[in-house]
């Protein structure tokens, strides 16, 4: 890549925490185009959207990612309550907010994607869009979680980690033994590396696992208004069909439902260019909707 499509690594301020945050050359030198907010899952970073990022640059889309509550050492608060949505949720709308943004496309993924569907819940006036990863509308997914048997059987790692004691150090244990064998062979091992790199900060990972503990059965999501698209792979090994064919209940605005075939959880990391292509083909949507 060029100097001209270097990302810029930067940090947002939000109240006593302070974000770790990254623009594409886009973003930083400023664009009029509705800028896409990507926001990571467990256990990654911001990491994973570097080929997204970099693939938005190239066709002039402003871009930011960052890592978020718990990820970033400077955004780090202590206790369990702390990592409840509502406040995952005011996250992302600050660090909109003071990057200037009054409206995004916004993309999340596993983890992300819950806040994502949330924000779009709670503030469809931010959201011109919503792109999903992997992760189905929580209302589904709390429904599946508790009905359908292939996702309960998938979910056996949720109890694991609120409620075992023993999780972080299974995970982080010997240079990250546990997380590694997690991510599988789809994720290569620098991306691996960066991965690692945050989580085994001391008490990151640990904060991560915070978003499980607070984390709702029965979550009360709303019905989501904006224009969505959700992307599953057929082979992900943590979210089962159930809940992703039950999220179109929960969405009155316009909804696409992409099955990519052989895909595993990893999406970002499995194939960055279909998610490029899906933030297109809904940014042309939306924008005739904008205009009528």
């Amino acid at each position: 890549m060029s100097d001209d499509h270097e990302p810029f690594s930067h940090e947002i301020r939000v109240g006593t925490l302070l974000f770790r945050a990254t623009r594409n050359s886009t973003a930083q030198r400023g664009s009029e185009q509705t800028p896409v907010v990507l926001l990571h899952g467990f256990p990654q970073s911001q990491a994973s959207w570097d080929g997204i990022m970099r693939d938005l640059d190239e066709v002039g889309i402003p871009a930011l990612s960052f890592d978020q509550r718990g990820y970033s050492p400077g955004a780090r608060p202590p206790g369990i309550e702390a990592y409840r949505i509502e406040h995952l949720v005011s996250d992302v709308v600050d660090v909109c907010r003071l990057s200037g943004y009054d409206r995004v496309q916004l993309v999340g993924h596993d983890w992300g994607a819950t806040v994502a569907w949330e924000v779009a819940a709670r503030h469809p006036e931010l959201v011109e869009s919503l792109i999903a990863l992997s992760v189905p509308h929580p209302a589904a997914f709390a429904w599946a979680a508790a009905h359908d048997r292939e996702q309960i059987e998938r979910s056996w790692y949720v109890d694991f980690l609120k409620n075992d004691p023993s999780a972080v150090p299974a995970l982080a244990g010997d240079d990250g033994a546990g997380l590694r064998a997690g991510y599988g062979e789809v994720i290569d091992e620098p991306m691996v590396q960066r991965h690692l790199q945050v989580l085994l900060q001391p008490g990151a990972l640990d904060a991560a696992i915070n978003w499980y503990r607070a984390a709702t059965e029965n979550p009360l999501t709303g019905s989501i208004s904006v224009p969505t698209t959700l992307l599953w792979g057929d082979a992900d090994e943590a979210v089962a069909r159930a809940g992703v064919e039950r999220s179109a209940e929960f969405v009155a605005g316009d909804y696409r439902l992409v099955e990519l075939a052989g895909v595993s959880h990893w999406i970002p990391e499995h194939t960055p260019g279909r998610v490029v292509e899906e933030i297109l083909r809904r940014r042309a949507r939306v924008l005739p909707r904008i205009a009528s």
